[in-house]
């Protein structure tokens, strides 16, 4: 989205992420578009006869693409700071394994269940332990004669069964295996703990996530439809109404019309679901707001604002804390509605100035500081920059220009109107 301020690494300038992308050497790629991630660093120390002469940072970070190309991303050049460069590559490699983890085991998944199983470096693990080398069977590596040494970048396996047989074996097959983990690493330990069994202390397993967008959606959705069938009957325009202020339809979520369906038929309570979104945004003032504006958007879309409607939305608001704020709100979403504008500009100035006043949480006693500062607050809270920083997927949110032109229209106008009773006095 334009105007999104991406998060940059020192030392690494050509990269730089977004939320749902990042972008090298001024080419953009999806998160979900990374297939695998290939990764080793050193660090060695070098001596001449005990006495030190440096240290060599070296990494390798390779980014293999579901179209089959492959991302080599590499530091910015120079002589020095070569252990900050070392350090910005180990946190770019964290970052992008982080971020692409879920998407790349999702794709271990899908080839485990038409397989039966996963290969790292030309050896294939099957789920209950079997492990092959090119397709023939090596031994299981839960046996209790097996050894498996994890290293940084390696799994080096031995099997060691007593006997004179195994001996014998052992000197004419070689039973032992030392695996290239560089690629995937995390998803490699994520399937022996979850699918095999088998892990080892103090090795971090990450978890797989849902993507916070599609948590956001379907908290979105199940609470729009209690608004939308709380009046008796849910409509076509409060569905487009719906879609159209928070960005959610079949394309951007595939399960949004299943996830809206089956909220219509259930009977959740509506706190509850305010307080998933509550929790899911940590109490932040500004995306809360947006939710309760896409409601009202939502609740006036057949033309009228019911009274259960209403109620529904003071609840929320109630939820979110912001009780304060919905004189405010609602003032607000009168103004992005043109035809209210209007019709409220048509009335005596006494009623207008009580309206913009609110819009900017005002009281009618509010002097001109009051307007310029709460202005200041409202200008920061709802800059789209943010709102995305919040964790909402502004690009989603269609109305975000409308409401700072409206605080915009409401400051220009109070302003004026305090420079004419000024000059009239």
């Amino acid at each position: 989205m334009p105007g999104q301020e991406p998060v940059q690494i020192e030392h690494l300038s050509a990269l730089s992420f977004y939320d749902d992308k990042f972008v090298y050497k001024k080419k953009s790629y999806a998160f979900d578009d990374v297939a695998h991630v290939r990764f080793t660093a050193s660090k060695t120390q070098h001596s001449v006869n005990f006495i030190p002469t440096g240290t060599t940072f070296e990494t390798d970070l390779r980014l293999h693409m579901a179209a089959g190309d492959v991302l080599r991303i590499t530091p910015d050049r120079g002589f020095l700071q070569k252990e900050a460069r070392f350090e910005a590559m180990l946190r770019a490699a964290e970052i992008l394994s982080e971020i692409t983890f879920t998407s790349r085991m999702e794709r271990y998944e899908s080839q485990l269940a038409e397989r039966n199983f996963l290969t790292w470096d030309k050896t294939q693990f099957a789920p209950n332990g079997d492990v092959f080398k090119s397709h023939q069977f090596k031994f299981n590596i839960k046996d209790k004669n097996v050894s498996a040494l994890l290293g940084v970048f390696c799994l080096q396996c031995q099997y060691k069964k007593p006997g004179i047989a195994a001996a014998m074996r052992s000197f004419f097959f070689d039973d032992d295996l030392i695996i290239d983990l560089s690629t995937d690493r995390d998803c490699f330990l994520y399937f022996m703990k979850h699918v095999v069994g088998l892990s080892w202390p103090k090795e971090r397993i990450r978890s797989k996530r849902r993507k916070s967008k599609e948590l956001y959606f379907d908290a979105l959705l199940r609470l729009g439809a209690k608004l939308c069938k709380i009046d008796g009957t849910v409509s076509a325009p409060e569905l487009h109404a719906f879609k159209e202020h928070f960005g959610i339809d079949e394309q951007t979520y595939p399960n949004a019309g299943k996830v809206f369906r089956a909220a219509v038929a259930s009977n959740q309570d509506t706190s509850a679901l305010a307080r998933e979104i509550y929790v899911m945004f940590d109490g932040a003032q500004q995306p809360l707001e947006y939710v309760l504006l896409g409601l009202l958007k939502v609740a006036a879309a057949d033309g009228v604002i019911h009274a259960a409607e209403r109620s529904l939305i003071v609840e929320v608001g109630d939820v979110f804390q912001l009780s304060p704020s919905l004189q405010r709100l609602f003032a607000v979403f009168e103004g992005m509605d043109g035809a209210s504008r209007q019709a409220q500009e048509k009335r005596p100035p006494s009623n207008v100035r009580d309206w913009y006043l609110r819009t900017l949480g005002l009281s009618a006693d509010a002097v001109l500081d009051d307007i310029k500062r709460a202005y200041r607050e409202l200008a920061r809270l709802h800059h789209p920059d943010v709102l995305r920083a919040q964790g909402v997927p502004i690009d989603q949110i269609r109305d975000a220009e409308q409401v700072l032109k409206t605080i915009n229209t409401a400051y220009d106008w109070l302003c004026r109107d305090f420079d004419a009773s000024e000059r009239a006095s």
